[in-house]
Order: C-alpha cells, then sequence, then structure tokens
C-alpha cells in the first residue's frame, strides 16, 4: 500500500477528476458509502434508536464528505443530526450542493453553538469529525480548538472522515489540538501524518476505502506502507535440507562495556533467533567471561587498548555482517574500530548506539564505505548525525531523513513508534509494533535482528524491512501474554520465531 502527503493526494485527486474524468461527486458519494458501510458493518450495535449521530460538517470538501454521510446514515438511523461549522463564504460547490440534498431530505441541521452543543453531545453516542481535511497547515483558530475541546470530552465514539480536524497531514504536528478520534475512515491512501508520532493518540484505528483511483496515477508515490503482503514477497525461503550452519552466514557483534554487558548479549541471541547459522561477539578484556556465561551458544573474543585491531583483523576475516555499538561506552575504541571495518570490510554492516555516536563525531568516516551500510538511530541520535535538534526533527521527520538518505550512501532505520526504513530510492514506513517495546534494550534486539538476516546474505534493504516488521509483530504477538507494561526485554526475543510462524501462516 503506498502512502501519500497532502500535494500528491490533491494531485490524484486532479488528475482521476479532470484527466481520467470521473466526477468529484462520484468520489465523494464512493468515499460516503464507505463510511456508512462501516458504521452499519463495525458500529451498529452502540447506535441506540433514542440518541443521536451527529456530524459536525466545515464548508470545505471534508465537510461536503460529512454531509453526504449524514444523507446515506438517514436512510438507516433516523436520528440524524447535522451542525455546521466554518466560514460561509467558502463554502465549496461540492458542499452546497450536499448541504441542499440534506435539506431536501428533512435532515435536521443547525450551525456550530459553543453554548448548545455539549447539550447536543449528552444525547448523542456517535459523533463524525467532517471539519477540516487534508488542506488545513496553520493552528486552528478559536472556533474550531473550541469545537475540537468539546468533541474530545464526548464520552461516546468519534470518527473522523479522512484525517482528524487538526492534524498536518504532512508533518502529523497538531495544529493547537486535535480531535481525539476512535476511528479515523481515510480515503484511498494512508496520509503521511497520521503515521508520525504526534498523531498516533490521534487518529484511533485507521480504515482506508478504496475510491478506484487509477493505478498509474500512483506509479510516482515513493512511500509505502510495511504490512504483511510486502513482507511476504521477500521472506527468507524454508531451509534447504542439505544445509548446514555455513549456509546461514556469520554474524559478528562489536560492543559492551562494564556498564552495560547485556545489550550485545541480547543483540547476540537476537541475530541467532533470525538465523544466523554463527554468531561471533568482540567485547572488552573486561566483561568477557560475563557474556560469554550469558550465551555459550556464541563465540566470544575480546580485546583490550593493546591489541585491539589485531583481534579486530582477526575476527573480521571469515564473517559475513558485523553489528557494531550494542551497549558500547568506549569511544576511542569505538572509533578505531569504524575507521578499521569501514576501510577494510566490504560485506553489510550495521551500526547502532554508542556506533551511531561516534560517527556523528567523524562523519567523514561514512564517506570510507565500500559497501551499503545500516544506521538504526532513534530520534535523538538522528538528530546527532544531522547536527540539528530534536525539536527540528520532530517538526517534520520524514524531511530530517530524505536529506540525510540523499546525502550519504547508507539505508537508515529511524527508530521511533512507526520506524522508517528509507535509502536514496525508497521510503517504507513500519505498519507493527507497539508500546510494548518502549523499552531499553530492544533497539539492541533490532540491531541484532538484521545483522543475523545480512549474513544470510539477504539484500540489506530487504534485511531492514525483515529486521523491523518482525521486530514489531514479535511486539504485537507478545501483547497475547502480556499486558504492554509488564514485560521483561528479553522475553520478547521468544516472539521472534512466533514472528516468523506468524508469517507462514503456521502459529
Amino acid at each position: 500500500m503506498k502512502i501519500v502527503n497532502s500535494s500528491e493526494m490533491k494531485h490524484i485527486d486532479n488528475m482521476t477528476i479532470n484527466e481520467f474524468g470521473l466526477p468529484s461527486l462520484v468520489l465523494m458519494e464512493r468515499a460516503a458509502l464507505g463510511v456508512v458501510e462501516f458504521i452499519k458493518n463495525d458500529l451498529s450495535q452502540i447506535i441506540s434508536s433514542d440518541k443521536n449521530t451527529i456530524i459536525v460538517a466545515g464548508t470545505g470538501n471534508n465537510g461536503a464528505d460529512g454531509l453526504a454521510i449524514a444523507r446515506l446514515l438517514f436512510s438507516n438511523y433516523k436520528k440524524v443530526k447535522v451542525i455546521l461549522i466554518g466560514d460561509e463564504q467558502k463554502r465549496t460547490v461540492e458542499n452546497l450542493l450536499q448541504l441542499q440534498l440534506i435539506k431536501k431530505l428533512g435532515i435536521k441541521f443547525s450551525y456550530y453553538s459553543e453554548k448548545t452543543f455539549p447539550k447536543l453531545l449528552l444525547e448523542s453516542d456517535l459523533i463524525i469529525d467532517a471539519i477540516l481535511g487534508i488542506g488545513i497547515k496553520r493552528d486552528l483558530t478559536d472556533q474550531y480548538l473550541k469545537v475540537v475541546e468539546q468533541i474530545n470530552n464526548f464520552d461516546g465514539k468519534k470518527i473522523s472522515v479522512d484525517i482528524p480536524t487538526g492534524i498536518n497531514t504532512d508533518t502529523g504536528n497538531i495544529l493547537g489540538n486535535a480531535v481525539k478520534s476512535d476511528y479515523t475512515i481515510t480515503f484511498g491512501f494512508i496520509k503521511v501524518g497520521m503515521l508520525m508520532d504526534q498523531a498516533l493518540d490521534y487518529v484511533g484505528k485507521i480504515k482506508v476505502i478504496d475510491l478506484g483511483y487509477p493505478d498509474f496515477y500512483q506509479e510516482d508515490l515513493k512511500i509505502n506502507y510495511l504490512e504483511e503482503s510486502l513482507i511476504k514477497t521477500i521472506f527468507p525461503e524454508p531451509r534447504k535440507k542439505s544445509s548446514f550452519k555455513n549456509t546461514y552466514g556469520r554474524t559478528l557483534l562489536i560492543g559492551g562495556s562494564e556498564n552495560m554487558s547485556g545489550a550485545i548479549v541480547l543483540s547476540a541471541k537476537s541475530a541467532l533467533k533470525v538465523g544466523s547459522g554463527l554468531v561471533n561477539i568482540l567485547v572488552p578484556k573486561s566483561i568477557h567471561s560475563i557474556v560469554a556465561q550469558q550465551i555459550p551458544t556464541a563465540m566470544t573474543a575480546s580485546f583490550d587498548s593493546d591489541n585491539l585491531l589485531q583481534v579486530l583483523k582477526e575476527n573480521i576475516t571469515n564473517v559475513d555482517s558485523i553489528v557494531i555499538g550494542p551497549g558500547a561506552s568506549e569511544h576511542q575504541h569505538i572509533k578505531k574500530i569504524l575507521e578499521y571495518i569501514l576501510e577494510n570490510f566490504e560485506r553489510p554492516i550495521v551500526i547502532d548506539a554508542d556506533g551511531l555516536n561516534v560517527l556523528s563525531e567523524n562523519m567523514n568516516l561514512i564517506e570510507k564505505i565500500k559497501y551499503p551500510v545500516i544506521l538504526t538511530p532513534h530520534i535523538g541520535e538522528l538528530a546527532r548525525l544531522l547536527n540539528i535538534t530534536t525539536s527540528k526533527i520532530k517538526e517534520d521527520r520524514l524531511k530530517s531523513i530524505k536529506i540525510f538518505t540523499n546525502k550519504y550512501n547508507a539505508i537508515l532505520v529511524s527508530k521511533a513508534a512507526k520506524t522508517i526504513i528509507s535509502d536514496k530510492k525508497n521510503i517504507f514506513i513500519n505498519s507493527t509494533g507497539n508500546p510494548i517495546l518502549a523499552r531499553g534494550g530492544t533497539g539492541d534486539i533490532l540491531s541484532g535482528m538484521i545483522g543475523g538476516l545480512l549474513a544470510q546474505k539477504i539484500e540489506p534493504l530487504n534485511a531492514a524491512l525483515l529486521g523491523v516488521y518482525l521486530h514489531g509483530l514479535a511486539g504485537d504477538l507478545a501483547l497475547n501474554d502480556y499486558d504492554e507494561n509488564s514485560i521483561i526485554t528479553e522475553e520478547l526475543i521468544g516472539y521472534i520465531s512466533k514472528a516468523f510462524k506468524f508469517i507462514r501462516n503456521v502459529y
């Protein structure tokens, strides 16, 4: 599935209407029918005969969608009431037509009043937000802020049409306030802002209604939704009966420190869990015995300041992928390791955690890359890589990601509630994951998973996509057994196998 920004959506709309010849009112009717079908199929049990369904409609085409929904709902649920809001001088042609139609049907409507609206809400069990659509970019004015506040205080179910009022379609930024919906019914495509961190607590469950946009208007769309159908096209084949450990490669993980010896263990266990045939670990001498005891399946070597480069040279000779950074804190050691590996290793590399911090101070190192490297920063680390503030990243994370990937030859895994994977040509936003992953160590699990997949000769971009998706899916499956508050990070590793089985339809 493709994801769009506001200008892409408007372009597809315009081309479909003006070039292809599908009238805007036909698209609007399809959109309204989709919302009404959703209500009938999924929410009919909450609509009582003695309470209202309210549609709050603005004067633009989002409001016109709302008026069309009111008209179609009226044939099933007679207690439909419309509240009009906005500048009458800006009412669109389509909106005016839909308003005339609801008048002909005798559907009750009135203009928004701050004083009377709360009483109407008490008499209702469903409210539909069709106030402002994808075009809004500026902060809401006082009247809109007030109606949004009142809608958010409503105890019943809330549906937003296309996008919740108050969310910037492109960045996900909240424009003063936004409707906190239970469901967002969006048309044609998910809008990119809906998947940004700021918007996630407002959009609720997202449902996409297919309006029949021609495929050839979608060919230039760059942002992809990373979901199961795509993952199945790149998923590893079942193992051959004749295979053995060397068939599935060797992963080397470099990191760890006296204060964070567990991070490298989490990463190494995760590399094994995704199928790396062999795993080597290289850690400071001070924690060698601690790490070796925690993961006897791996081969653990150590270094100190005197023998670092010699040990490094010996350990990278026969490996297929390297993960640098989990649990590391010795800046000078990591800098030497990065310099040596980027100059001498020509197979896939994952740089995580303190490896990213060292890289941010020595961005000239990235110019030495001989093979696409995968970087896995959270927002703070990405800000350091770009030498900007985290606030700047949050203003428009996608823009920041594009700036980075256009400049550097790297695959970027920008970790957040919805992780974004990008290179110079592609952008993917992950569909899996939940707050159960919001705890220390889950990033170490992810870097190990990607490294373990790379060792199996999976293309670097595909390894990043698989790692991110399966990591999130493991978190989703863990919710079957755990509350999101009550899990220890290492327990998530057990769900990696369940994620594999889920994709292979044997879970």
